[in-house]
C-alpha cells in the first residue's frame, strides 16, 4: 500500500474504520502528506467512532496542513443522535483509479509483523487493478456524495457490492442468503465476529442438512469478548445440524472471507454479524473467479491447521455462566 501511495501521480482515495497514529499509522501519515506535497489529490475518510482515541488532533492538523482533504464520518450530533450508531466500516484505498485495496486491515501495529511479530492479527486483504479499481474509485465518490447504489456492475467476473443508502441497505444480506441456499458442495466462512440473524443461521443449518460441507472459522481469542459470548451461544444449533465450527488459536482472527462451491467467493469488510448485515456501511468484493476461490480455500485449510474444532456438548452440559454470557452478548449485538 505504501509503495503504491508513494508512486501516485493523480489521486489517492482512502477510508478506514480504525486509524492508529502509532508507528505504522505514522508511515501512512507521512506517505499521504508527501503525496499531497507533490500535487496529488489526497482524500481520506475516517470513522469517528472507530478512530476515536486513536487518531489525535495533532495528526489531523498535520494532514490538513499538508493539503490532505480529511473528513470524519458519523460524528456525534444532538440533532441526529441515532445516526451515531451507524459506522463506516469500510477499508478501501484507491490510487490513481488504477490500483485498489480492500479487505479487513485497519491501520495500526496490531496487523504488522515488523511491529508485533508472529502474534500479529490474522487478516486478509486484496489488491486489484484495472477496471475493477476504477469501479472502486467511483464507489468511493458515490459514498461521499451519498448517492444510491445503482445498478450492479460486474467487471471481469467480479462485483464490488456496497450496502449504503435506502435502496441497498440489505443487499449483502440478500446476496449471501441466496448463495447459501444454492450451495451444493462447500461453504467455508472465516469471520472474526459471528452474530448473524436467525435467517442466516437457518441458511447455514439447512445447507449442512442437505449435505453441503459447511465450515465456520471463528476466533479462539477475540478482541471483543462480548461478541464471542454471543457467538458461542449459537454453536449448539449449528453443530446439531452438521456445521463444523473451528476456533482459531494463537492470535486474533480478523479476516472476512467466504468460499462457496468452486466458483464463488467473497472478500471484504463485512463480518457475519448483525451490524455488518444491517447497520454499518460496508464494501465487499464477490467473484465468480475459480482461481480466487481456490486460493482462498487453500488459505482456509492452512488456517485450520492452527484451529481447534468445537465439539458439541451433551444436552444440559452448557454452564449457566456461559449461557448467561451468551444472552448478554446476543442482547447487545446491535451495539457492538
Amino acid at each position: 500500500m505504501l509503495r503504491d501511495i508513494s508512486s501516485a501521480s493523480k489521486s489517492i482515495l482512502f477510508e478506514v474504520y480504525i486509524f492508529r497514529s502509532d508507528r505504522v499509522g505514522q508511515r501512512f501519515l507521512d506517505a499521504f502528506a508527501g503525496a499531497a506535497g507533490r500535487g496529488v489529490d489526497v482524500r481520506a475518510r475516517l470513522d469517528a467512532f472507530g478512530s476515536w482515541g486513536t487518531f489525535p488532533g495533532s495528526a489531523h492538523d498535520a494532514l490538513r496542513r499538508a493539503g490532505v482533504q480529511l473528513k470524519w464520518y458519523g460524528r456525534w450530533s444532538w440533532r441526529h443522535p441515532f445516526r451515531y450508531g451507524r459506522r463506516d466500516h469500510r477499508k478501501l484505498l484507491v490510487v490513481d483509479g488504477e490500483v485498489a485495496y480492500l479487505g479487513g486491515f485497519n491501520v495500526g501495529e496490531e496487523s504488522s509483523r515488523t511491529s508485533i511479530g508472529r502474534t500479529r492479527w490474522r487478516d486478509t486483504h486484496l489488491r486489484f487493478t484495472g477496471r475493477l479499481a476504477s469501479r472502486a474509485e467511483q464507489l468511493f465518490h458515490d459514498f461521499e456524495e451519498r448517492r444510491e447504489c445503482g445498478k450492479e456492475e460486474w467487471v471481469d467476473g467480479s462485483l464490488l457490492l456496497p450496502n449504503y443508502g435506502v435502496g441497498c441497505r440489505y443487499r449483502w444480506h440478500c446476496v449471501l442468503r441466496q448463495h447459501l441456499g444454492e450451495a451444493t458442495k462447500r461453504i467455508w466462512i472465516t469471520t472474526p465476529y459471528f452474530v448473524p440473524d436467525a435467517a442466516t443461521q437457518r441458511g447455514l443449518r439447512n445447507a449442512a442438512l442437505r449435505g453441503v460441507d459447511v465450515r465456520l472459522l471463528v476466533p479462539g481469542k477475540s478482541d471483543v469478548s462480548v461478541v464471542q459470548w454471543a457467538a458461542r451461544l449459537s454453536y449448539e444449533s449449528l453443530l446439531g445440524a452438521g456445521v463444523k465450527v473451528f476456533e482459531f488459536g494463537g492470535r486474533v482472527l480478523h479476516a472476512k472471507t467466504i468460499v462457496i462451491d468452486d466458483d464463488w467467493a467473497s472478500v471484504g469488510t463485512s463480518n457475519l454479524d448483525y451490524r455488518s448485515l444491517f447497520i454499518n456501511d460496508e464494501l465487499n468484493l464477490v467473484t465468480r473467479s475459480s482461481r480466487l476461490n481456490h486460493e482462498l480455500a487453500d488459505v482456509f485449510l492452512d488456517d485450520l491447521e492452527h484451529a481447534m474444532r468445537v465439539v458439541q456438548k451433551p444436552r444440559g452440559k452448557i454452564s449457566l455462566l456461559r449461557f448467561a454470557q451468551g444472552l448478554i452478548g446476543w442482547a447487545a449485538r446491535k451495539w457492538l
